[in-house]
């Protein structure tokens, strides 16, 4: 009888410790998906942030821009006109003044942020009373936001 008992205690021992060990180590698997899931988030490109960086930085600018880069242009009655800029042919465009663009006399622009979500955003260049209308449009690609046309509305 005693035999029978002490294999019962020793038997409930050992499933109380295995148990014990595996609901240990599922905490550490979820703590570690956890981590990994910040990670991701944290390592995903912000538009804001890479629209700063876009706008102050020519280097950086050329590195995320897809060429040959279409550029369209519209005439007075909507016909389209497609143009193709390589790498070579590309000018910086400086975005850190268009803050103070809207106090301008001349060529005064609103810049807007216009449809942005997780795959796509579009930068709008806005004119105050004026003819301009530009559009930039990124599309998130991999793991980084890229210029990938440009549509000029501008009269």
């Amino acid at each position: 009888m005693k035999i029978i008992r002490n294999t019962v205690y020793i038997g409930s021992y050992l499933i109380f410790c295995l148990s014990c060990t595996q609901s240990e180590k599922t905490n550490e698997i979820t703590e570690e998906q956890n981590t990994e899931q910040t990670v991701d988030l944290e390592e995903i490109e912000s538009f804001d942030q890479f629209l700063i960086e876009f706008g102050e930085d020519s280097i950086f600018q050329k590195s995320r821009i897809e060429f040959p880069l279409s550029y369209y242009t519209f005439d007075i009655e909507d016909n389209r006109e497609e143009y193709t800029i390589p790498e070579s042919d590309w000018l910086y465009e400086d975005f850190t003044m268009d803050k103070e663009a809207s106090k301008r006399k001349v060529d005064a622009y609103k810049p807007v942020v216009e449809s942005k979500n997780s795959k796509e955003a579009t930068y709008l260049r806005k004119g105050i009373d004026n003819g301009i209308r530009i559009e930039y449009h990124f599309k998130f690609l991999e793991d980084k936001w890229m210029l990938n046309k440009v549509l000029d509305y501008s009269n």
